[in-house]
């Protein structure tokens, strides 16, 4: 049977379970700043962390709705604080060292993080410095709507228009629409006063001028109040008045708010971040990648879609057969270092540090 749940509870919310099963130990709201290369530039010999939150207790990033396990949207404030300004830098940061905290290290950070990372890697390896270099990345643009009217009532003209329709190569600030109603039934609402439609709405978002994804998004927001009023209009004609005014009553909002307020209830978001930018293909580039067992580092193996995996897209396919891959190039180091192997296995069974 198909599941009709959202990318959270079909994908990340399972792996995380099946992980924390297996005795993986989780570390959340901790970056990794840099990777330490050793003098002969062979080896990961330290990992630099930053952590961004304090953590009370073991951090839990799943909530159960209607019964479902489901990925946080925001980091739990009862379970996170802030840092106070005061706070030491040194408190904050943590240094892991080969030989005592790790042996083997698996870097899976998205490609437009990568660069402050890894300037060792960069300064001493080519392959890596052309690799970064060539790998375009771009921020991208997201809303999710909740509406009043089912989809077969906005006056989309296409085919099968009650069947849940997936439009691209749109123009406006969104290229992309997709109706994602079959969610609804997993998201909590009263079936009688709760939404009838859900609408995703996606495309890339060229260099926004905004450091902070906070900023961008409150930027992005002001742009989609435009976006619906003036280039929704040919998908969604059947939403606009005679005098070509978007019908603002339509967005559906448990708080009521009026007019274009509206947009306050949808969710809005720009992924500008280093490690939320969505890595492109463009034609030279793919010769670039690295495979997941060819870093040049003799105890690093890579992992994610930005990697040389077969497909080379951005996508939780190729995500996940870049991790095949990867587990495929360690297994030779696993059978010649059979102990250390052993020693990781007993200690994710016993709840171990590692």
């Amino acid at each position: 049977m198909e599941d009709e749940r959202g990318m959270g509870e079909v994908v990340f919310s399972p792996l995380y379970e099946v992980l924390k099963k297996r005795g993986v130990h989780f570390r959340f709201f901790e970056m990794v700043t840099h990777l330490s290369l050793s003098d002969s530039g062979t080896q990961i010999t330290g990992i630099r962390l930053e952590k961004a939150l304090r953590v009370e207790g073991e951090y839990q990033p799943l909530e159960i709705i209607n019964g479902v396990p489901c990925w946080r949207k925001h980091a739990d404030p009862a379970q996170t604080s802030p840092w106070p300004t005061t706070t030491d830098a040194d408190e904050r940061q943590e240094e892991l060292l080969w030989g005592r905290d790790f042996d083997l290290v698996i870097l899976a950070i998205p490609a437009g993080a990568l660069e402050p990372i890894c300037s060792e890697l960069v300064q001493t390896h080519p392959r890596w410095k052309d690799m970064i270099a060539h790998l375009p990345t771009t921020a991208t643009a997201s809303c999710q709507a909740w509406l009043n009217c089912p989809v077969e009532s906005v006056g989309w003209g296409g085919p099968n228009p009650e069947k849940g329709p997936v439009v691209g190569a749109f123009s406006g600030l969104f290229d992309t629409w997709a109706d994602m109603t079959h969610t609804l039934a997993h998201e909590g609402f009263d079936a009688e006063g709760g939404p009838k439609q859900v609408a995703y709405f996606c495309a890339p978002y060229p260099n926004p001028p905004e450091p902070s994804r906070a900023a961008a998004s409150q930027r992005l927001a002001e742009q989609t109040r435009t976006f619906f009023e003036r280039d929704l209009k040919p998908l969604w004609p059947n939403l606009y008045t005679d005098r070509g005014e978007f019908q603002w009553e339509e967005l559906w909002d448990g708080a009521g708010q009026q007019g274009a307020r509206r947009l306050n209830a949808q969710y809005i978001r720009a992924n500008v971040e280093p490690s939320e930018r969505y890595v492109q293909s463009h034609a030279g580039t793919l010769k670039y990648r690295m495979k997941p067992g060819e870093s040049g580092i003799k105890n690093l193996f890579l992992a994610g879609d930005w990697t040389d995996n077969g497909i080379n897209i951005g996508c939780v396919e190729a995500t996940v057969i870049s991790g095949e891959l990867c587990a495929e190039a360690m297994k030779p180091w696993c059978l010649s270092n059979p102990l250390r192997s052993r020693r990781h296995e007993l200690e994710f069974e016993t709840g171990g540090p590692r």
